[in-house]
């Protein structure tokens, strides 16, 4: 989809006539306000631009280069394909979520046969799987695995996204994702990791912003909403400035890369396009090549050929005396009595093709180093099956370590970002939205704003092809010498909600003994407490 950005670089217009000189977001703003739209519409395919970013035709490519034919212009959008590949390999798969319940009883004696949880442990397991599952209805309501492939998109694309966190009466709490066009973040001056207030901005229309601002002031959060003109000057008042009663500004930002004390993250397409540039160029440069030297060029020599009046005269007529190209043509050639008349053709023999394919195989190669895509080949997927797990991750080495390096950023945030929804959970009336049992159980007002960071664990993912019986095996021999749990390997093997499955397991297993006459439940039974602990 196109995105018409035209209008966004005003938002930065600082005009030196006038007297009070407004600067919105200042030289370095508009700077970054214009690589955005540029990113963006790279993303979207409009390679081919002139020195001022707008987009040019092949007539004014003609023109600019004097060529007498039109050259063509293709455009192989390959700095997107990569964005995509690396967002889905984050986010491809639904991310899960686990709240660790407090422990109470002595871990000695939780590891000892025949172990039953206190009623103390009973209510802290409650608490968490209560949590759990209210945050897993906060995801489905807000589509998260769909936002969060598009986040990570942009992600790639402007080096930053960020997620506010904000209560609807009419629909819940809302995990809203904005690209880093549209916010603009202010950071304590001795501490960039301290978000002191954040602005969000669009155009509704050529004449008027809608912004949007959140700040912290005496510990608390507060906001304000409204329109204003392109002088950011108030039409009309959303939200005054109110006291959101939240000891912290309800946003994340994701940012990509960077270095110490840097506040704006890394472009992905500022580092591929170059390259991509030269393959746009390339594989245009032999279409043209192709359409010019696929055909023979007929040379007749030495013949007596009619002039041009003769030929206008005989076309007038409805003849054609000019020799005709076409299959099994006879030419009757005239001489000029002196020399023998003569035809050939002229074949291009395109000596250039093995130069250009290894050209374009190292560009192509550069380009999946540089985003650490795997280049998987035909003959690499043909024995991709007969591979063993350790040899696939190795294949799938260098997207493997950039993801890992992304969810250094992703997990920390999101679980921050999760943990400040239960807490805004506590604040809000959600009789509308939420289960009021969980609500109740998950003791939210227990909640203090330290706890944020330790409240969940985001688990995630990589789509990394693997043999589905290996990695079960895997996981149940961990769960058989004790090290990990029914849930853990649940969570490791991606099964959602791993609570309430147990539960099903459980009841399962007890209708089969029942049905059964009471015969014992498989090893390991007299561990269940049908309250998700082993």
């Amino acid at each position: 989809m196109t995105r018409n950005l035209a209008l966004f670089p005003k938002l930065a217009y600082n005009d030196p006539t006038n007297a009070l000189q407004l600067q919105y977001l200042g030289t370095e703003g508009l700077k970054l306000v214009n690589k955005l739209i540029e990113w963006y519409r790279y993303y979207d395919g409009k390679h081919w631009v002139n020195e001022q970013g707008q987009e040019i035709k092949p007539g004014d490519l003609k023109a600019l280069n004097n060529l007498d034919y039109t050259p063509t212009m293709l455009t192989a959008n390959l700095t997107a394909w990569f964005i995509d590949r690396l967002a889905a390999f984050m986010f491809e798969k639904p991310i899960g979520l686990a709240c660790p319940a407090e422990q109470v009883d002595d871990a000695d004696t939780m590891t000892k046969p025949g172990y039953v949880p206190s009623e103390a442990q009973r209510k802290a397991n409650a608490r968490a799987a209560a949590r759990e599952r209210l945050l897993y209805r906060v995801l489905k309501q807000n589509m998260a695995n769909e936002k969060l492939l598009k986040a990570a998109k942009d992600y790639f694309i402007g080096g930053a996204v960020c997620c506010k966190l904000h209560y609807d009466e009419a629909r819940g709490l809302r995990m809203i994702w904005r690209p880093r066009l549209e916010f603009w973040p202010i950071y304590a001056a001795d501490d960039v990791d301290v978000l002191e207030k954040i602005h969000f901005a669009a155009f509704v229309d050529d004449q008027t912003i809608w912004k949007q601002t959140y700040w912290m002031e005496k510990g608390s959060c507060w906001m304000e909403e409204g329109h204003y003109d392109t002088q950011l000057k108030l039409k009309e008042e959303i939200v005054p400035p109110t006291d959101l009663q939240l000891p912290f500004i309800p946003i994340e930002i994701f940012t990509r890369d960077g270095l110490t004390g840097e506040t704006e993250g890394r472009s992905l397409v500022e580092t591929l396009a170059g390259l991509n540039d030269e393959v746009n160029r390339k594989i245009s440069d032999n279409a043209d090549s192709l359409r010019f030297g696929m055909f023979a060029i007929k040379v007749i020599l030495n013949a007596m050929l009619p002039s041009e009046d003769e030929v206008k005269e005989a076309r007038a007529q409805g003849k054609e005396i000019l020799p005709q190209i076409a299959p099994n043509a006879l030419w009757n050639l005239n001489g000029d009595g002196e020399t023998q008349a003569d035809a050939k053709t002229i074949e291009h023999k395109f000596e250039y093709r093995e130069a250009l394919k290894e050209h374009l195989e190292t560009i192509i190669g550069l380009m999946h180093q540089l985003a650490e895509v795997p280049q998987i080949t035909p003959d690499k997927v043909t024995g991709l099956g007969q591979m063993s797990g350790f040899a696939i991750k190795l294949l799938y080495g260098a997207i493997i370590s950039s993801t890992n390096r992304s969810m250094m950023v992703w997990k920390p945030r999101l679980q921050r970002l999760l943990g400040k929804a239960l807490y805004m959970l506590n604040k809000y009336d959600t009789r509308n939205h939420y289960d009021q049992k969980l609500i109740k159980e998950a003791d939210l007002a227990d909640i203090m704003p330290g706890d944020l960071d330790d409240l969940v664990e985001i688990k995630t993912q990589m789509p990394i092809p693997e043999n589905e019986v290996e990695l079960i095996d895997r996981e149940t021999k961990k769960v058989a010498v004790m090290l990990e749990s029914l849930k853990g390997a649940m969570d490791a093997l991606g099964v959602e909600n791993p609570e309430q499955k147990l539960a099903e397991i459980l009841a399962e297993k007890a209708t089969i003994s029942e049905a059964l006459g009471g015969v014992p439940d498989a090893p390991g039974g007299a561990d269940d407490n049908g309250d998700g602990t082993a």
